[in-house]
């Protein structure tokens, strides 16, 4: 399949050949990862994957309160909602990724709309972009990968694959060489396709005291770049 990727430049995300002060780094890596994009041909369309603009937080959204409902990472749309227009105002201190595919089957198609948002996947850089887990913590200054959805409509087509290929695209480009996440331990498709795709058990949750404690038993997992 053809695959078009535009990474930052190289000189935005390490400063240039001159020292920079610390504004001026997270400024031009902030725009760095503005004009990140991955492109890729496919039998179903063109999938461009990119950050999330304002015009995606509706539909991510959604995408993401039906992709956890039922679960106890389930959440309304309202916060799921504030958390992409919170996504918005985030880089280079965290991202979240979207898909959007430009079908060949107009059938596909929202109405009135040229492209589907099919997928989406989130980035922390750092702590406090993110969640404070009670168990299964990932360094404070690790990059961390979660809320992987993608459309019940679209699934089982390698979607998953190419938002995590392009995850780690961002990471690498971005100077950093590990990524953390989580995955339930019920949850074998998704063991399966990290697993697969290099990424290592570290820990798991005890199954009794995650019980006890009211949570889901997830594994904490690695990969380094």
């Amino acid at each position: 399949m053809g695959m078009r990727f535009s990474p930052p430049p190289e000189n935005a995300l390490h400063g240039g050949d001159r020292p920079q002060g610390p504004a001026k780094q997270e400024q031009q890596q902030q725009q760095s990862f503005s004009d990140f994009c991955v492109q890729h041909d496919l039998p179903l369309g063109t999938l461009t994957i990119r950050p999330a603009q304002p015009e995606d937080v509706g539909p991510a959204s959604v995408l993401l309160t039906r992709a956890f409902a039922g679960s106890l990472q389930g959440v309304p749309i309202g916060d799921a909602r504030q958390y992409c227009q919170d996504s918005l105002t985030q880089p280079p201190r965290g991202v979240l990724l979207v898909a959007r595919l430009q079908p060949t089957d107009l059938a596909l198609l929202p109405p009135g709309q040229a492209t589907r948002l099919c997928a989406t996947v989130g980035l922390s850089f750092c702590r406090d972009t993110r969640e404070d887990f009670p168990t299964l913590q990932p360094p404070d200054d690790a990059v961390y990968l979660s809320n992987m959805a993608v459309d019940a409509k679209l699934r089982r087509r390698g979607l998953a694959r190419k938002m995590l290929a392009a995850a780690e695209a961002l990471v690498a480009s971005a100077g950093q060489r590990e990524i953390y996440l989580h995955v339930r331990l019920a949850d074998a498709p998704a063991q399966q396709l990290y697993t697969s795709s290099g990424f290592e058990v570290l820990t798991r949750d005890n199954a009794l005291l995650a019980k006890v404690r009211g949570i889901t038993p997830r594994a904490l997992m690695r990969k380094r770049l």
